[in-house]
C-alpha cells in the first residue's frame, strides 16, 4: 500500500466521508499569506477531508440551535482526525500543519487563513456553487471541511471539473438564493459575508 493509500484509508476509518489530495502548486494563486507554503514553507501536498452534516438540521431558521450543535460536533470530529493523521505522517518523517475545520479567521476581512473550499475543488471533492460553498456530487453543500498541509509528496487527485450547480439551475430555481435565512446570496452569486455572520 502506498503512503497516499494508507493516509486516505486512515482518514476514512475515522468516520470521514470524503478525502482528496492536491499538490501545493495548484494553490499557488491564493492570496499572499494564505497559500499552503505560507503555512508550511516545505509543503508538497494538501489533504482535504469532508464530513456530511445531517440534512434535517438545514431546515433553517427552525433548526438554528441543532445546526450549531452539528457544526461543533462535526468540526470536532474533523479536527481530531487531522491531528491523528498529522501524528502518523510525523512518525513517517514529515512535518504537517492541520488547518482547523472552523476558525481562525481574519475577522476584519471575514475570511480564513486558508481556503478549504479552494483546496477541496483542486483535490476533486466538488465545485464552487452559486452560493459560494463547496458542492459535492454526493452531499451537495451539506459538508464541513478540513485541510492538512504536509511535506509528504502524495499522489494527487484530479481537480473537480463537473458543473453541478449550473446543471441543476433549471431544477432548483435558485433555491439557495430564495432560502437563505438572511438573504445574503444574490442571483449573480455575490455573497454578503457580513449578513452571514448574523
Amino acid at each position: 500500500m502506498s503512503l497516499t493509500e494508507e493516509v486516505k484509508a486512515r482518514v476514512l476509518q475515522e468516520d470521514i466521508d470524503l478525502v482528496g489530495v492536491t499538490p501545493v502548486e495548484r494553490l499557488a494563486g491564493a492570496p499572499v499569506g494564505r497559500r499552503p507554503t505560507d503555512v508550511l514553507p516545505t509543503a508538497k501536498s494538501v489533504i482535504v477531508a469532508a464530513v456530511h452534516v445531517l440534512d434535517s438540521v438545514y431546515d433553517l431558521p427552525y433548526t438554528r440551535y441543532e445546526y450549531t450543535s452539528q457544526f461543533f460536533t462535526v468540526n470536532s470530529r474533523l479536527n481530531a482526525m487531522a491531528t491523528n493523521i498529522c501524528q502518523f505522517l510525523e512518525s513517517q518523517g514529515y512535518r504537517n500543519v492541520p488547518i482547523p475545520a472552523a476558525y481562525p479567521r481574519v475577522n476584519r476581512e471575514i475570511f480564513g487563513i486558508f481556503s478549504h473550499r479552494h483546496a477541496a475543488v483542486q483535490a476533486g471533492l466538488g465545485e464552487f456553487a452559486l452560493n459560494n460553498m463547496l458542492t459535492t456530487p454526493r452531499f451537495g453543500s451539506r459538508v464541513r471541511l478540513i485541510s492538512i498541509v504536509t511535506e509528504a509528496e502524495l499522489e494527487p487527485d484530479q481537480p473537480f471539473e463537473e458543473k453541478l450547480c449550473l446543471n441543476m439551475r433549471q431544477e432548483c430555481q435558485l433555491a439557495c438564493v430564495r432560502n437563505c435565512p438572511v438573504q445574503a446570496i444574490s442571483k449573480d452569486g455575490v455573497i454578503d459575508k457580513h449578513k452571514c455572520l448574523h
